[in-house]
């Protein structure tokens, strides 16, 4: 068979162009995928078979026609991801910034409860309070935002009623005032348990939480005033309890105690 003249395989090798290679995965197996008209003119679009990244003819930028714009719709995609991660990034910054100022201002204003004497327990609900708000989205430099926190949490208005009471200081204590919304406390009648009941819950209970529970069912005291007592304030020899401590604003008062709730608190081991 004879060979064809050398000017009809150079004319061979010139009518067929080289296809770009793929720039995402290399591959020079390679579809034409249509045209990309712009202002100046189209721009041959392909498609890989290999990965399916369709991208424009890279010979030509589309900076060289005035475009704005990247040359591959995919691209673009990413470009627009990267930008809008980017942007969530700096508002995440932003907010945890903004909660870290917020709750070093709330601990100084727990810190100032502290030391202008008021209780432990004051400082401790009002600290739940105000991070409570913070749970629900509210601003507390921004009134309106706590209002609208406060609608969204379901919840007793007796509790809601202490949020405002602990909001409305902290504002007090940043030179700030505002018109808190009342909540109407709804009293309703305590759950009184029988005697017999009383005793089959101590009996299930650990040795302290069991001593406690008998001294608030021979006295009456609360939790708060429990916690706070010292093997000085229990006299064994006379079954007494020395009460010093009260709080919302009580007297001190002497109580007498039972053979069986002595045992207990005996029983118990001496840690200060």
């Amino acid at each position: 068979m004879s060979r064809a003249p050398a000017s009809l395989e150079v004319s061979a090798q010139t009518s067929t162009p080289k296809l770009p290679a793929c720039p995402q995965c290399g591959s020079r197996r390679v579809w034409k995928d249509g045209l990309r008209y712009t202002s100046a003119g189209a721009i041959q679009r392909y498609i890989c078979r290999v990965c399916g990244y369709r991208f424009s003819d890279p010979s030509k930028s589309l900076r060289s026609f005035g475009a704005k714009t990247c040359i591959s719709n995919a691209c673009q995609e990413r470009a627009l991801l990267a930008e809008v991660t980017e942007a969530e990034k700096q508002a995440a910054g932003a907010t945890a910034k903004q909660n870290q100022k917020i709750k070093g201002e709330i601990l100084s204003f727990l810190w100032k409860l502290k030391k202008d004497g008021r209780s432990k327990e004051t400082i401790r609900t009002y600290g739940w309070a105000l991070n409570k708000l913070l749970e629900y989205g509210a601003n507390l430099q921004d009134p309106e935002s706590v209002k609208e926190a406060l609608t969204k949490m379901k919840m007793e208005n007796a509790s809601k009623d202490i949020i405002v009471t602990a909001y409305s200081s902290f504002l007090k204590a940043n030179g700030k005032t505002w018109h808190p919304p009342k909540y109407k406390r709804v009293r309703k009648l305590p759950f009184i348990p029988t005697e017999q009941e009383i005793d089959t819950l101590i009996a299930g209970c650990g040795k302290v939480t069991a001593a406690a529970l008998q001294i608030a069912k021979e006295t009456g005291m609360r939790i708060g005033e429990i916690l706070r007592l010292k093997w000085t304030d229990i006299d064994v020899e006379r079954k007494l309890i020395v009460f010093n401590q009260p709080e919302k604003h009580g007297s001190q008062q002497i109580f007498r105690i039972s053979d069986k709730l002595l045992k207990m608190i005996n029983s118990l081991p001496r840690k200060g």
